[in-house]
């Protein structure tokens, strides 16, 4: 599966690039793709995850330009599959 991931603000320094166009397994969530970039560049880690493992509340994750928080009300959206 095809992705484009868009990258901003701080974290374009952190990981080095501003898009990348990752070739994904079918059925990755969300928190995977996160980890898969976290291992890329663990100081990431520091800054979009509290020490819980949850999402910074600073955080914004779009998919096809809206923001997950408000497509599933306030849940873990951060879970959700990759389509």
């Amino acid at each position: 599966m095809k992705i484009t991931l868009h990258v901003f603000a701080d974290n374009r320094d952190r990981l080095g690039f501003k898009e990348l166009e990752p070739q994904l397994e079918a059925g990755l969530a969300i928190r995977g793709l996160l980890e898969l970039l976290v291992m890329r560049s663990p100081v990431l880690g520091r800054a979009i995850f509290e020490p819980s493992g949850d999402l910074k509340v600073h955080v914004i994750i779009l998919v096809n330009g809206r923001n997950l928080e408000f497509l599933d009300r306030g849940t873990r959206a951060w879970r959700r599959v990759i389509r």
